[in-house]
């Protein structure tokens, strides 16, 4: 099936979830003791020195959790933590999320309504950039043709993991622990759900219109 389904999505993360869990969860550890780690070092690193560091390492934790479960989407035995270590596309990335992190910045700021359309709109730039190795600007552009006709779904798609990321969050943290990676995995088979739906559409010959659409979000 080719559509977004929310339901679907996160039953996908469920199942493979399940068939690994341990690995899974330590994914998700290793980058929590990682963060924490980076937290305390904060405390005693001059402001400078601090803010770099911590940006090279969660930016390189981003990349291999991507790399991680975009594996497991294909095979949940594929994945493993040597799988975290993929410099080569630090700059890409890091490119990336600067700049996404500006103009959804700027739409929040003009009005909030743009700006969560725009956070929709390039949601997958970041999975595009480690999975088909894209610069920022072609995995932005690609990202928004993917998402076209889904961006309510994906919304709703995102508070279900919020919520669910909220109650994950109430039992001294341990719970985000599996909520985590159930909510990466789901994530990841929306991008490849819609993936598979734009490459069956760009196959298919178009027809012609007889009256103009509406804008599509």
């Amino acid at each position: 099936m080719n559509t977004l389904s929310i339901k679907e999505c996160l039953l996908f993360g469920w199942n493979t979830f399940k068939q690994r869990p341990w690995f899974f969860v330590g994914t998700f550890a290793l980058y929590a003791v990682l963060q924490i780690v980076l937290s305390m070092l904060q405390k005693v690193l001059p402001g400078f020195v601090s803010f770099l560091l911590s940006m090279i390492v969660s930016t390189l934790l981003y990349i291999g959790l991507i790399t991680i479960y975009l594996k497991a989407h294909a095979d949940p035995k594929s994945p493993q933590y040597a799988d975290f270590w993929r410099p080569s596309l630090f700059w890409r990335y890091l490119g990336a999320s600067l700049l996404l992190a500006v103009i959804v910045i700027v739409g929040l700021v003009l009005l909030i309504v743009p700006g969560v359309i725009l956070a929709l709109m390039l949601a997958f730039t970041g999975y595009l950039v480690v999975d088909k190795g894209m610069d920022p600007i072609a995995a932005m552009k690609e990202s928004a043709r993917l998402t076209k006709g889904n961006r309510v779904k994906l919304l709703l798609l995102g508070i279900t993991l919020l919520v669910l990321s909220i109650l994950g969050a109430i039992p001294l943290f341990l719970g985000l622990l599996v909520v985590g990676p159930i909510s990466m995995l789901a994530g990841v088979h929306a991008y490849r759900t819609l993936e598979k739906t734009a490459a069956v559409h760009s196959s298919t010959p178009a027809t012609p219109a007889s009256a103009p659409s509406s804008p599509v979000v």
